[in-house]
């Protein structure tokens, strides 16, 4: 049994693998915010009257 805290071994190959995958919660956090932002700019348009 693993320990709290520690990622189990078929959890840490495709990050040694993919080295991205280090900073998956920022690249998360990214497409958050873009959607964010996209959902903020429709909603002003349509507030507008720019779109329908």
């Amino acid at each position: 049994m693993s320990r709290p805290g520690r990622l189990p071994r078929h959890s840490r190959l495709p990050i040694r693998r993919y080295p991205l995958l280090q900073h998956q919660d920022a690249i998360g956090a990214g497409i958050m915010a873009f959607s964010l932002l996209g959902m903020l700019a429709t909603g002003t348009l349509y507030y507008f009257g720019l779109i329908a």
